[in-house]
């Protein structure tokens, strides 16, 4: 019997001992729990001052959701200005396609006019001297002597 009460009353100290680390265990952990609430609500209010978001249970799905929301915005405000640019692109590279044709045509129809005005001085030039200008077989001017018949008519 004695023994039994012995053991009991090791028990005893055993479990006041255990007791006791477990109530300085809980104590640290109360210390370490109200230190994270200080910093949460430390956090809380800078983000309430910074951004003005009250956290709330559902405080993240709505982060969220507005961020997609946003994200899914830009994305066809994007979509809209690259259409828009590149229609603005295709005009613009087919008026340029459009003015260059005119302005070669335009080219064209100068030169064309421009040699028949330099054709038609030539003959007025040449009957104006009475030089008749033959192109048959056997007498064909070229250039130099074109410009050897005028240095001679001058």
């Amino acid at each position: 019997m004695k023994e039994v009460i012995a053991t009991l009353g090791q028990m005893g100290e055993k479990f006041n001992t255990a007791l006791s680390q477990l109530s300085t265990n809980l104590l640290v952990e109360a210390s370490h729990l109200k230190e994270v609430r200080t910093t949460l609500e430390t956090e809380s209010s800078q983000l309430t001052n910074l951004y003005d978001l009250q956290i709330e249970d559902d405080t993240l799905s709505d982060l969220l959701k507005d961020y997609t929301d946003t994200a899914e915005q830009y994305q066809e405000t994007l979509k809209q200005k690259r259409e828009d640019a590149e229609k603005a692109w295709v005009e613009k590279n087919e008026a340029w396609q459009i003015e260059k044709e005119e302005t070669e045509q335009h080219l064209h129809e100068q030169e064309s006019v421009d040699k028949k005005t330099q054709q038609r001085e030539e003959t007025e030039y040449c009957k104006s001297k009475n030089v008749i200008l033959t192109r048959s077989p056997r007498f064909i001017l070229d250039v130099q002597d074109h410009l050897t018949l005028i240095k001679i008519l001058l």
